[in-house]
């Protein structure tokens, strides 16, 4: 009869310790798990930011003027001449 072959060890290799039973699940369900958290926050801050303070009337903000605003939005025309000379100045 033959002898069986001895294991042996070459090199320092450490034991493997099975992971927790929480890290396990947390692996496999890691997808889900982080979805549902960040639901969760973006829910809150939703209601956070549309609760607490009274719907104020009217239609533009204090301290801004509708005459200011249309002056804004006024289109700027070109001056007749303006379209016959060049805008760069010669170099």
């Amino acid at each position: 009869m033959a002898k069986d072959p001895k294991e042996r060890k070459i090199g320092k290799r450490p034991a493997k310790k099975p992971d927790p039973e929480w890290l396990v699940y947390y692996k496999k369900h890691k997808g889900w798990i982080q979805g549902i958290i960040f639901g969760i926050v973006v829910i809150f801050f939703l209601i956070l930011n549309n609760v607490g303070k009274e719907t104020q009337t009217g239609r533009y903000p204090d301290g801004v003027d509708s005459a200011k605003v249309m002056d804004l939005i006024k289109p700027d025309t070109a001056h007749a001449d303006s379209a016959k000379q060049d805008s760069v100045p010669p170099m």
